[in-house]
């Protein structure tokens, strides 16, 4: 199982650090088979092999963030969008980067204010669920930016 595993929202949503950094790629991508991942979202610069996904079945999304900078918007926006329609279709996401904390932890808030919360609760709640995350100033910035882009579109 890869490291810092944990949901977020039980049996839809999860973070980790990234499959195949402590141990074996493969023993961690059947770990998360078995928790009963079904998607996996990418965000280090270079995307997992592509092979050991399509061996284990998984869907998958690779959105590169480089380490301890916030998303782009459009990066945002694909990762919610992507995420909200797998666990609609009934799959389980797991997101990552290297250690599972900046980055995963700044789009696991992104996804939480998509779907009604505050900026701060969901910087709370991924704190609380996952502590150590959205590491720098910038990455809860992006956060706080998305909400408010969020809410205008929302007011329209």
């Amino acid at each position: 199982m890869p490291g810092n595993f944990s949901f977020l929202i039980p049996g839809k949503l999860a973070g980790c650090a990234q499959p195949g950094r402590f141990s074996d790629l493969r023993s961690d991508l059947s770990g998360l088979s078995r928790q009963g991942i079904g998607v996996i979202v990418s965000l280090t610069e270079t995307p997992l092999d592509p092979a050991a996904i399509r061996d284990y079945d998984f869907l998958s999304l690779h959105l590169p963030v480089a380490d301890y900078t916030p998303p782009s918007r459009t990066q945002i926006r694909r990762f919610v969008e992507f995420t909200h329609q797998c666990i609609t279709d009934g799959r389980a996401v797991v997101v990552h980067c290297t250690a599972g904390m900046g980055r995963t932890g700044t789009m696991l808030a992104c996804f939480l204010v998509s779907q009604g919360m505050s900026a701060s609760d969901a910087v709370l709640t991924v704190r609380q669920a996952r502590p150590g995350s959205i590491e720098t100033a910038e990455q809860e910035r992006c956060i706080l930016d998305f909400a408010r882009t969020v809410k205008k579109k929302k007011k329209r």
